[in-house]
């Protein structure tokens, strides 16, 4: 008699970025899974952190996926293993090429964009005024005039919607929470940026990871 697979279980936090990366990506593939969340605070962050963060992640972060004896931290990684072990529906693209542009559109999103989000975090938190967050809204601004580019006459980054349009939703809706966003600013037009940003809002997985 074979044992049943242990239960998936994702552990998260309300403010984390990339754990609702992984909790979306799962809620995508229609999983039954349970979502653990990491008590936060301004003060102290992330704690207590369970165990199985401490003991799973050597950089005791989230997210932190728990399935049938596998321990997988790093939202991409988890993302990775979410397409080999689910294939269906995929969310990432089939041909080579598109995959490709996809796997750099996540990461352009995690390496690049992120970055910038998470120094206007420091500076929000630290008290700074509008003129010294000025250079990282700026810097954040350009990443977004370029996804609006990006976006012009397609609905989706990069092929079908997916892993990267995931990704890239999450650090951006983080920034829209900071005061980067670019409809506050009536001269930025990013029309298609606004309405990729609609429609992967729409998503009923997204609205049920974002939504609390």
């Amino acid at each position: 008699m074979t044992a049943a697979a242990e239960p998936i279980r994702i552990l998260t936090g309300p403010m984390s970025v990339f754990g609702a990366k992984a909790v979306i990506a799962a809620h995508e593939k229609q999983l039954d899974f349970e979502t653990v969340m990491v008590p936060f605070s301004l003060r102290d962050g992330y704690a207590p952190k369970p165990p199985e963060v401490l003991q799973g992640n050597p950089k005791g972060q989230i997210p932190v996926l728990l399935h049938d004896g596998l321990v997988l931290f790093d939202s991409t990684q988890i993302f990775e293993y979410l397409e080999d072990r689910w294939p269906r529906p995929s969310l990432w693209p089939s041909a080579p090429g598109a995959r490709a542009l996809a796997r750099q559109a996540e990461l352009l999103a995690d390496e690049v964009l992120f970055p910038r989000v998470l120094a206007l975090m420091g500076l929000r938190r630290s008290g700074a005024d509008a003129k010294a967050c000025g250079p990282a809204v700026m810097a954040i601004g350009e990443m977004q005039r370029d996804l609006d580019r990006r976006l012009a006459g397609r609905d989706w980054l990069a092929g079908p919607y997916g892993y990267a349009d995931i990704a890239t939703f999450c650090v951006l809706l983080m920034a829209s929470a900071l005061g980067a966003d670019p409809g506050a600013d009536p001269e930025a037009e990013m029309a298609s940026l606004a309405a990729w940003r609609d429609r992967v809002a729409a998503r009923p997985a997204v609205t049920r990871t974002v939504a609390p």
